[in-house]
């Protein structure tokens, strides 16, 4: 975690597990499915290990192994979903949902 990260449980029930990242750049290494709400963009981290960075209204997800899933409300308020494989990134500008994939 880094040092202006800030973290949240939001939900702790075994099967709707849910933590709120408000800012900062945290590495999650996870062995069992959980979510993590990074702005506007809820993120589900599968398994693996994968870094999740704020700065401002800019975040980025770097999957270093494993898979994510996340998805994010665009601005005509549709539901979008993408699906990340390890070596990928996504770079969100959240303040104007758009979403640009870096694939390797």
């Amino acid at each position: 975690m880094g040092p202006v990260a800030e973290l949240v449980f939001a939900n702790l029930f075994p099967t709707d597990f849910v933590l709120q990242q408000k800012t900062g750049k945290i590495e999650y290494l996870v062995t069992q499915p959980i979510s993590v709400r990074a702005l506007h963009t809820l993120v589900t981290i599968n398994s693996g290990d994968t870094t999740i960075n704020i700065i401002d209204t800019d975040m980025s997800i770097t999957v270093k192994s494993g898979s994510v899933k996340f998805a994010l409300v665009d601005n005509n308020n549709n539901t979008n979903v993408w699906d990340l494989k390890a070596g990928q990134r996504a770079n969100i500008d959240d303040a104007n949902s758009q979403v640009y994939l870096v694939k390797p």
